[in-house]
């Protein structure tokens, strides 16, 4: 979701104030009670700040699978299409072009397997007049060292079975490289799309609902072992235990444990740590915080 640099600067809680509001009309779901097999979790600490003077609107973050402590991000529309590889303080370590892209709405980002080696991935799937025929998703190899400068990419264009969706939230399984996205609904439910590597038609498969705050779906990560999924919105983070080999769409029909989510201006990024025992979370806005929350084993 893009907002006008100057309200992000000016008035930073009305906005979290605004996307606050529960909408009376939706239908919500439980959450988990705690205990097993939810994790415990802590206050949310800011490990440092996302300074980097092009990097204003921070829309996705995926922890890198090949160096350890780096995270990539990127802007939201507006920019080129472009990853930033961040220290685990926040700090710039590359900017990687993506060689021959034309970016529309990059809206999240993720790590994971690509046949024998492993890509990140940037979903082009921002959507919010709605119109969008097809959207895409491209990948590249994670280098070997981190160096600015631009790769190649391979790109997967798709459309949704039933039409155009807004989204904002990819997953990639790390135990297969399948590609999911969650869809962003200003009144639930939300859905969960699969989408074939080869592009074509993404199929849906299953409906569910933010049980808290924000009915709108900010962006989404699997953790390293495909223990547990976490997908967050504008105001809350959620916690999806997953079971073995299970459909995912049967377990994000599941009530969701809460986490602790940090406060922030337009919270869209997040993703767990390479070691999977902590979230990172960022916002959109100019010189923001990087938080992250530890999670520990499940409460008894």
């Amino acid at each position: 979701m893009t907002t006008v640099r100057t309200a992000l600067a000016l008035a930073p809680l009305a906005l979290f104030s605004c996307t606050k509001r529960d909408d009376p009309s939706i239908v919500r779901g439980p959450v988990h009670e705690a205990g097993a097999p939810c994790p415990r979790t802590e206050a949310a600490v800011a490990v440092g700040t996302l300074a980097h003077e092009a990097l204003v609107e921070v829309s996705g973050l995926a922890s890198s699978a090949r160096h350890t402590g780096v995270f990539y991000s990127h802007n939201d529309s507006g920019d080129t299409a472009r990853v930033f590889a961040l220290a685990s303080d926040g700090t710039l370590v590359a900017e990687i072009a993506l060689a021959g892209v034309e970016a529309n709405d990059i809206e999240d980002i993720a790590t994971g397997p690509c046949g024998d080696d492993r890509c990140v991935f940037v979903a082009d799937i921002g959507d919010n007049a709605v119109r969008r025929g097809e959207v895409a998703i491209h990948r590249f190899v994670e280098p070997q060292a981190l160096a600015s400068g631009a790769v190649a990419v391979t790109t997967t264009r798709f459309r949704y079975e039933d039409g155009p969706h807004n989204a904002e939230s990819l997953l990639v399984d790390p135990r297969d490289g399948a590609l999911y996205v969650v869809t962003k609904e200003k009144t639930g439910p939300s859905s969960l799309f699969a989408v074939p590597l080869a592009g074509g038609i993404a199929t849906r498969r299953a409906r569910f609902t933010p049980p808290l705050g924000s009915n709108l779906f900010t962006g989404g990560s699997f953790s390293p072992g495909a223990e547990r999924l976490a997908l967050r919105t504008y105001t809350h983070a959620f916690v999806y235990p997953l079971r073995g080999s299970e459909p995912l769409g049967a377990a994000l029909e599941r009530p969701p444990c809460v986490v602790h989510a940090p406060l922030e201006p337009q919270g869209e990024a997040i993703a767990f740590t390479r070691d999977g025992r902590a979230l990172r979370f960022a916002s959109e806005g100019k010189g923001v915080p990087f938080y992250e929350v530890a999670l520990s084993a499940p409460a008894p």
